[in-house]
């Protein structure tokens, strides 16, 4: 009898075990769509104090690429979840980040939330290329 009882068992387990995952597939409502993206940061942060960028004060900031040779400045009420308190200057990060679209975003923010995935890598390094009016 104990033979009998064995497969299902197993059946109802894998049954629900898949139920369980599925569910973890599904976006919050807050939520329209997701997509992953892979980002390089630079291994320093632009300089904030002078009058052209004294608008970045205290917001997280970053110079970034994005399928692109050129750098670009990410500035955001809010960071990458997750990487903000990591990040150290001197290391260039190759990292997988969760893009969010914001199913109802506020008007005074934007449309995404962003989430670190996975770093790819962190090498100490100069990064180069970085624009000089980024680094004044």
């Amino acid at each position: 009898m104990r033979n009998h009882l064995l497969p299902l068992c197993v059946t109802l387990f894998l049954i629900f075990a898949g139920g369980m995952t599925a569910g973890c597939d599904k976006l919050d409502d807050k939520y329209k769509s997701e997509k992953t993206i892979t980002l390089t940061i630079a291994s320093v942060k632009p300089a904030a104090a002078d009058d052209d960028y004294d608008w970045l004060q205290g917001l997280p900031v970053y110079i970034y690429k994005e399928e692109s040779p050129d750098w670009r400045l990410w500035y955001s009420h809010d960071p990458i979840r997750g990487f903000d308190e990591i990040y150290e200057e001197g290391y260039e990060y190759v990292v997988k980040v969760r893009r969010l679209t914001l199913a109802d975003p506020p008007q005074d923010a934007g449309a995404y939330v962003y989430e670190l995935k996975k770093i790819v890598s962190k090498t100490q390094k100069d990064s180069e290329g970085v624009p000089e009016s980024y680094l004044r």
